[in-house]
């Protein structure tokens, strides 16, 4: 019997369309050992960039809403217009339009939310309509308005609800740019409805440390969204404590106490998160940036790298261990942490993760990373960054010795896991 919900033959067409678009402008080869995959803010970024880009963007959608009231008899009454004041013992709420959102990460006090939990997010509003009564966004007006000014377009911030936010705003756009006929539009008209009006509420923290906790708390409260992870922590924690003239290192242990105080199970920070969490600010921007576009494209329990396995000594400065005799004095050089070596780590790590799930495609056989992501990883060895340092020594001479072609093929033969037992003899 099918579900009451289930699409009727027409929406699962559009739908269809839809998802094809979305496969066409975001996942950019297929292939997925290339880092071509476009997100939510870059893609809209590129293709609507500066004012007169959302400009642009604002009459696409103000026209789409225009073609769904026709269409559909539909009047929803305008958007919230003006910014409110902040009421401590009542929390307002009230209706946004998809334009009034802001569309870069700075308007998220989480920061950028997971591509890959961002297409969930659209295949879910797709197939039933966003009951944003039951699950509503939680916004903030621009910091600079002032109460009783107008809500300007692109101005509003997500303390809770990015992630939805910006299911919507691909959808709309795709619907706007592909050209569907009006029957089309109909077809999926309670979808689009639920996206031109979201409901939202406002209930601002006294500063900014506060509304980052608690926007973090909810997202760890929800069992159906992802949990905030540590490069999400660190991102913004770390800007926070900037403006307040704190020292990141000197001062996250405590602050990760006192936020885990009254936290239950599953909702405070782990000990695994934690400890990421804490050494993050010495790893050089190509691994945040590397582990950054990883996490946007596998969920984090089901990626190369879990915050289980990111836990590990070797991948701080701070408790690296040498596995060497203390009078050697090459094994200690060839064992003293730098940032490169944990580069080299995450790069063989990801790159054999990707290389045995491509492997497994090639084959013809299911991929089941919610079930199975572990037989993709590679050896969780205790030597395992050892084997990156030993590398990593020789790496100037492998350039210096080896044409360009062949240090490429070195270097990507490494990262896929192709060398892990010369490394490890």
């Amino acid at each position: 019997m099918a579900r009451s919900d289930a699409l009727s033959p027409e929406a699962a067409a559009v739908k269809a369309k839809i998802d094809k678009y979305i496969e066409e402008q975001y996942t950019g080869s297929g292939d997925i050992e290339a880092s071509d995959v476009v997100d939510f803010y870059t893609f809209f970024e590129k293709k609507y960039p500066g004012r007169e880009g959302q400009e642009q963007l604002l009459g696409l959608l103000q026209r789409l809403e225009s073609r769904v009231q026709g269409l559909l008899g539909w009047n929803p009454g305008p958007p919230q217009d003006v910014v409110l004041e902040p009421q401590p013992d009542k929390t307002p709420d009230f209706y946004v339009a998809p334009w009034q959102l802001g569309l870069s990460s700075n308007h998220s006090v989480k920061g950028k939310s997971k591509f890959i939990h961002i297409l969930d997010t659209v295949h879910n509003f797709l197939n039933k309509p966003y009951n944003s009564i039951r699950e509503p966004l939680d916004l903030l007006f621009e910091p600079s308005a002032q109460p009783g000014s107008p809500v300007a377009p692109w101005s509003m911030h997500h303390s809770v609800g990015a992630g939805k936010s910006s299911a919507a705003r691909i959808i709309l756009e795709a619907v706007c740019s592909l050209t569907l006929s009006d029957a089309e539009v109909a077809a999926i008209g309670l979808q689009i409805k639920a996206l031109l009006r979201m409901r939202a509420i406002y209930d601002p923290a006294p500063t900014d440390e506060e509304q980052l906790l608690r926007a973090m708390a909810a997202k760890a409260q929800q069992a159906e969204r992802p949990r905030p992870d540590p490069l999400m922590w660190w991102g913004r924690w770390s800007r926070v404590l900037a403006v307040q003239g704190l020292i990141f290192n000197e001062v996250i242990a405590m602050k990760i106490k006192e936020y885990n105080r009254d936290k239950s199970d599953g909702v405070g920070i782990t000990a695994d998160e934690a400890a990421v969490i804490t050494y993050l600010p010495f790893q050089s921007p190509e691994f945040t940036q590397l582990l950054e576009y990883h996490w946007q494209n596998y969920k984090v329990r089901q990626s190369a790298v879990t915050t289980k396995r990111l836990n590990m000594f070797d991948l701080s400065p701070q408790l690296k261990p040498k596995r060497c005799a203390k009078d050697n004095v090459l094994w200690n050089k060839i064992l003293t942490w730098t940032p490169q070596q944990n580069v080299l780590w995450l790069q063989r790590e990801i790159g054999t993760f990707l290389k045995n799930v491509k492997e497994q495609v090639r084959a013809n056989k299911k991929v089941n990373l919610a079930g199975n992501s572990r037989y993709y990883r590679g050896d969780a060895t205790a030597s395992s960054h050892d084997e990156v340092c030993v590398f990593a020594w020789f790496l100037k001479d492998f350039q210096q010795h080896c044409t360009p072609a062949q240090f490429i093929d070195l270097t990507t033969r490494f990262q896929r896991g192709h060398l892990n037992k010369d490394t490890q003899r």
